[in-house]
């Protein structure tokens, strides 16, 4: 029985540390060069109205160095997002139309195609107390389709969540 055990583990190790090369493997260029490509114009909605048609338009800036996201343009709710790469890290910064900016890190991930955006500090509010966004994940599904989930906090605690579905439409 401990030959078998001592077997098995020994072959488990190797797979082990293949998983950890892979999840290694994708760096922060890799990963910003998948925020680049989502550059053009995308329509959606959110999962609690679906009547009401979401604009959103991604833009490569500063000789790609950064991506905008700019959503519900030319509206009172207008809001803008920078990514960028930080050495390692792919980051984001959100300006909110609650007149404060949250700012961000990617989370490592083995997925290439998910990003989940956590937040580091902020900007034009006092403490992560105040209401301000706090967590953006995003999904890839294909180079048509995009899915965004997002986390508000308040007083230090989720009081809002919500989910976006966007399609390419150029």
């Amino acid at each position: 029985m401990k030959l078998t055990i001592t077997i098995c583990s020994l072959l488990l190790v190797p797979i082990l540390f293949t998983a950890s090369a892979q999840a290694d493997s994708i760096t922060a260029a890799q990963r910003f060069e998948d925020i680049k490509a989502l550059a053009g114009k995308w329509r959606g909605y959110t999962d609690d109205n679906k009547k009401e048609i979401l604009d959103v338009e991604f833009k490569l800036l500063s000789h790609g160095s950064a991506v905008v996201q700019i959503m519900m343009a030319g509206t009172n709710t207008e809001m803008l997002r920078v990514y960028n790469r930080d050495g390692d890290k792919v980051m984001l910064t959100h300006y909110c139309s609650l007149g404060n900016q949250s700012h961000m890190a990617a989370a490592p991930t083995t997925d290439k195609k998910q990003f989940n955006f956590v937040f580091v500090e902020g900007t034009n509010f006092t403490t992560k107390d105040d209401m301000h966004l706090h967590n953006v994940s995003l999904t890839i599904k294909n180079d048509k389709e995009l899915l965004e989930t997002y986390e508000m906090f308040d007083a230090g605690f989720k009081t809002d969540s919500g989910k976006l579905t966007l399609k390419r439409v150029n």
